[in-house]
C-alpha cells in the first residue's frame, strides 16, 4: 500500500499502473488503487464520456462491482461511482445492488443509496431495473420511494 502511494504521489496513476494492484491479494492495496483511479475521473458533461473512452473503464469497474468479494473495495467502488454522470451508473450500480451479504453492513446501502438517488429522476425506466435487481431491502425500499415520490409529483 506504501509503494502505491509513493508511485501516486511521483506521478498520478494510470491504467496501465494500476492493473497489478487491482488484482493484488490485498483488499486495502485493490480498494486504494480504485481511489486514485477515481481521482482521474474527469469533470466533464455525460456526453463527452464516450469521446474519452470512459465507458471501457465503467465496464472493468462494474466487473470489479460485481466480482471483489471484499465489502471494503465495493465501499470505495460505491463512492467511486458518485463522481460518474448519472446516466452513465447503471451497469455498476446493478452490480453492487446484487450483493444481498451487504445488507446487514453499517456503510454499504446508504453508500449504495447515495450512489443510486440521482439517476432515478434522469432515467425512471432504468430505476425499475434496478429495483428489480436490487437485493437490499433497505436500498430497494428507498428506490421504490423515490420511484412512487416521482409518479405524484407527475401527476
Amino acid at each position: 500500500l506504501r509503494a502505491l502511494w509513493a508511485m501516486h504521489l511521483s506521478q498520478p496513476l494510470t491504467m496501465r499502473d494500476a492493473q497489478p494492484f487491482l488484482g493484488h491479494p490485498d483488499a486495502w492495496v485493490r480498494a486504494w488503487t480504485l481511489q486514485l483511479l477515481g481521482e482521474l475521473i474527469p469533470a466533464m458533461p455525460a456526453e463527452r464520456w464516450e469521446a474519452e473512452g470512459a465507458a471501457g473503464a465503467l465496464s472493468g469497474l462494474a466487473g470489479i462491482a460485481r466480482e471483489d468479494s471484499s465489502p471494503v473495495v465495493r465501499r470505495f467502488v460505491a463512492s467511486l461511482i458518485q463522481r460518474v454522470p448519472a446516466k452513465k451508473r447503471h451497469e455498476v450500480l446493478t452490480a453492487l445492488l446484487g450483493h444481498a451479504e451487504d445488507a446487514a453492513d453499517h456503510q454499504l446501502p446508504l453508500l449504495y443509496w447515495y450512489a443510486t438517488e440521482g439517476t432515478i429522476a434522469e432515467d425512471p425506466d432504468s430505476a425499475v431495473d434496478l429495483l428489480k435487481a436490487c437485493r437490499i431491502p433497505k436500498v430497494r425500499e428507498f428506490i421504490a420511494r423515490r420511484l412512487a415520490a416521482l409518479t405524484v409529483a407527475s401527476k
